[in-house]
């Protein structure tokens, strides 16, 4: 599993849980509070690519390329059926991926 310190100065903005960050969100401010509250891992999708964290001993947030809490799930598998319901029928991608999960599990 390839771990990478996750680093603000060359990130943009993404989308946090279910909504989309804009520039003046403060992206960084949610590593300090999801840190402060000790929540272990959190994915950032911005439209394009989705991403994971894992809070690492140190409290720092780390990018990860695999789901710790659901192992199965990785970062560019979730980023292709992501952005294929974007332009495809999303009923036809989550067909497609419970498929997907049923073959990997």
């Amino acid at each position: 599993m390839t771990r990478k310190r996750a680093s603000f100065s060359d990130r943009t903005p993404s989308s946090c849980r279910y909504r989309v960050c804009r520039q003046d969100d403060g992206v960084p401010k949610i590593f300090e509070i999801y840190a402060a509250f000790g929540i272990k891992e959190f994915w950032l999708y911005d439209t394009q690519v989705l991403r994971m964290f894992e809070l690492s001993e140190t409290g720092e947030y780390l990018l990860i390329e695999k789901s710790i809490a659901l192992p199965v799930l990785i970062d560019k598998v979730l980023t292709e059926f992501l952005n294929r319901s974007q332009s495809e029928d999303q009923f036809e991608v989550l067909l497609d991926f419970e498929k997907w999960l049923q073959e990997n599990k």
